[in-house]
């Protein structure tokens, strides 16, 4: 599916221009019929600064497939920019949603993230509360960055398991540089990163 995303510059990011409603029907086209991976980011200000002051964190979000405003002053700007329609995409919310449908669809789903166990507990809730949804595996990296070994495990894994939708949670930016790095290894659909969303939903 080919979309052109509305977008604005905020120092040097582009932020596309979506609603809750409109990044759900966006990232269920994706998920109906493509055959690489896209990548999703949600940023807030802190996100932004981060770009701002970090080349290696602003080429990750510009490499996005879509930059989602988590965060009313980035749809503020927004507004004032003339995307009047916009507004706050709540990274916690979008993953619910999307789980939600992905219940009923039978889209699959990887949980890659927070600290140990929590990946665990949020496959545990998440099949609790949508009976029909299918995670298919999780993974807790190390905080450390992965060895060699370590990263060819991981890719092989998830290409065994040919999940459509990978949640990062490793919090910004660490989540978005490791989309950038891994999206183009990994046979999936769509890759989510939702910071302290898995935290949340686990309570």
């Amino acid at each position: 599916m080919t979309t052109t995303l509305p977008k604005f510059n905020v120092l040097g990011t582009a932020v596309a221009a979506l609603n809750p409603e409109s990044a759900i029907q966006l990232i269920s086209g994706w998920l109906s019929g493509e055959t690489t991976c896209r990548y999703v980011s949600v940023v807030d200000v802190h996100c932004i600064m981060q770009s701002h002051r970090r080349f290696e964190v602003r080429a990750a979000y510009n490499l996005a497939d879509a930059c989602m405003p988590d965060g009313m002053p980035l749809t503020w700007v927004g507004r004032l920019r003339g995307h009047h329609s916009m507004d706050r995409v709540y990274g916690p919310d979008l993953m619910l949603a999307l789980l939600e449908r992905a219940s009923r669809s039978c889209h699959t789903n990887f949980f890659l993230g927070g600290a140990p166990g929590v990946a665990d507990e949020l496959k545990v809730r998440m099949e609790r509360r949508f009976p029909g949804l299918n995670v298919v595996g999780t993974y807790t990296p190390p905080f450390r960055p992965l060895t060699d070994e370590e990263r060819e495990g991981l890719v092989r894994t998830i290409n065994e398991l040919r999940p459509d939708l990978v949640w990062v949670g490793l919090g910004a930016p660490k989540q978005d540089l490791f989309m950038a790095e891994f999206h183009k290894l990994l046979n999936c659909k769509v890759m989510i990163g939702v910071g302290a969303a898995f935290d949340f939903h686990t309570g």
